[in-house]
């Protein structure tokens, strides 16, 4: 950014940052669905709402106006539950109805108003997308002729594309980002699809795109009271084969696809997925293959299953929104929005409330709510996994389910336990095991574990694929903790395991330290695989041991 650009966005931030937003608005758009989908979703929401934007007003390719599925009873409905129904005007990224509807914008802001008064409807959200800097100057107008021609207390709002670089060409170049925030009631900022369908494998809104976009809106002389934070409640996949595929019809290839992350959990639950966190981010990714004989699955009822290979998932966790959430108060904006309700984690609603409703402040910061579907308040590890999920130790293979009862890999146990213990390199991570090349998930977490002499291979390999036993667990818990205050190693401390058994030492003083505890038949069951609530447990036990 060039000085003169960060003076800006300095002065800006002073002048709005001293002014608090007015409570804690959220919208969100109503697309794709039924009335009755609708209903239920902002049910689902708690009263958290405060403006839905469902897709009544569309363009013909001459840009007028083209009414469709407006319901008097809906929006009786939706007054009666205090909740604004404010519709979005869609080019749906048709550039000639959109260029048309800017030149016909005399008319089409009559018919707009018109349609208002005559549904008894809150205003309009504008979202004319995919032009360019040639239309600046309508758009801006057609904003203008909106707020003359409705009452003062009905809403406008332009949906704005994110600019992180400040351009004034392209797609962005179509927002005059400043007039428009003196004829709207706020802008809300598309703060996704920083990767799309067509491009390389990425996150669908890292924080730091999110993050330059609001700074670009405030050099734009934005008021922050004007600015609402887009949330994607979906994420991106990618067929990994399919990027480099040359004779695939590019509409048949799964090149950054969109998926629900309702959908994106029923995919958790159906393949092998390995799931990880970029800090750089802020966001999580899940990997995962699909082989012969494995279940199929739809990404939409209109699409076929999707093929055997690898694929790539970026999506939005409790752990990605809570960041995004920390920038709505560290700049005071207006806001959230969203696209679209229904499409998001049921959860989402539960962490929401907590920071909706203030309780995060510069000494008090926001305690994570943790919640998930399949860990019942009677599941014996709850408290275990509450424990590990705010450390950060272990997330959930989505933002709501756990899967307590799946086995570990010995892949995902080093990837834990290098957070778990802070650990760093010693020297420059080099590939250490044939079988984990530098291309995997945790190279880096499995080389930091082996230079620490925690994990070790077998004949080369690491075997990172694998569930790791019981005994293999205590075996590296013991590399870890060591014999503590117990002086001699207790001998057959368990009925399956002999002295003379490799892991016997680590079984016995786990054992002794009360860290492992055996089955109720009085059996270790070395071979046996250490499942995700085992683990929380475990860490659990020896937080205080390694936090020292």
């Amino acid at each position: 950014m060039k000085k003169i650009g960060l003076m800006l966005l300095v002065s800006v931030f002073l002048l709005t940052g001293v002014v608090q937003a007015e409570g804690r608005f959220n919208m969100s758009y109503l697309y794709g669905g039924s009335n009755d989908s609708y209903l239920e979703s902002i049910e689902n929401t708690n009263e958290l709402l405060d403006v839905v934007s469902p897709n009544y007003f569309n363009l013909t390719e001459d840009g007028d106006l083209a009414l469709e599925n407006i319901d008097p009873n809906f929006v009786n409905e939706i007054h009666d539950q205090n909740l604004k129904i404010v519709p979005f005007l869609s080019n749906h990224w048709d550039f000639t109805q959109g260029e048309n509807a800017l030149k016909n914008r005399e008319k089409l802001s009559t018919d707009i108003a018109k349609a208002i008064e005559t549904y008894n409807l809150d205003g309009i959200n504008i979202d004319i997308e995919g032009l360019n800097e040639t239309v600046r100057d309508m758009m801006t107008d057609f904003v203008r002729l909106l707020r003359s021609k409705l009452p003062s207390d009905k809403e406008i709002a332009v949906a704005v594309a994110s600019n992180p670089n400040g351009s004034t060409v392209g797609w962005a170049g179509q927002y005059d980002y400043e007039k428009l925030a003196n004829y709207a009631d706020y802008l809300m900022i598309m703060t996704y699809d920083q990767s799309y369908r067509g491009s390389n494998p990425g996150p669908v809104a890292s924080i730091s795109f999110v993050e330059k976009s609001i700074e670009s809106a405030f050099n734009f002389n934005v008021p922050a009271n004007k600015i609402v934070l887009g949330l994607p409640f979906y994420g991106r996949i990618w067929k990994l084969e399919d990027l480099d595929d040359e004779e695939k019809a590019k509409s048949d290839k799964i090149i950054g696809d969109g998926v629900s992350l309702t959908k994106a959990n029923k995919l958790f639950e159906t393949y092998d997925v390995t799931l990880s966190y970029s800090d750089e981010y802020e966001t999580p990714k899940a990997t995962f293959e699909i082989k012969e004989g494995d279940p199929e699955f739809q990404l939409a009822s209109w699409k076929d299953p999707l093929e055997r290979g690898k694929y790539e998932l970026w999506f939005e966790n409790e752990q990605s929104y809570n960041e995004k959430l920390k920038l709505v108060d560290k700049y005071n904006l207006k806001g959230t929005g969203s696209w679209s309700l229904g499409q998001e984690d049921p959860s989402f609603w539960t962490y929401y409330a907590d920071w909706h409703q203030g309780n995060e402040t510069n000494d008090n910061p926001q305690k994570e709510t943790v919640y998930f579907s399949d860990v019942q308040a009677d599941f014996w590890a709850l408290a275990d996994i509450i424990f590990v999920k705010e450390k950060g130790w272990m997330n959930g293979k989505s933002s709501s389910i756990f899967a307590p009862n799946d086995h570990l890999t010995r892949a995902q146990a080093a990837a834990i336990l290098v957070r778990a213990l802070y650990l760093q390199p010693t020297k420059e991570v080099s590939q250490t095991f044939n079988d984990v090349s530098t291309e995997h998930w945790a190279y880096t977490d499995i080389g930091i574990i082996a230079q620490h002499n925690i994990f070790k291979g077998s004949n080369g390999n690491f075997n990172p694929n694998d569930d790791i036993t019981r005994e293999q667990f205590a075996t590296v818990l013991y590399r870890i903790l060591g014999n503590g205050d117990v002086s001699e190693v207790p001998q057959n401390p368990f009925s399956d395991v002999d002295s003379s058994r490799w892991s016997h030492d680590a079984i016995a003083i786990m054992k002794e330290r009360d860290i492992f505890q055996g089955r109720e038949d009085g059996s270790f069951d070395p071979l046996g695989k250490t499942t995700r609530a085992h683990t929380a447990a475990l860490l659990h036990r020896i937080a205080n041991l390694i936090e020292k």
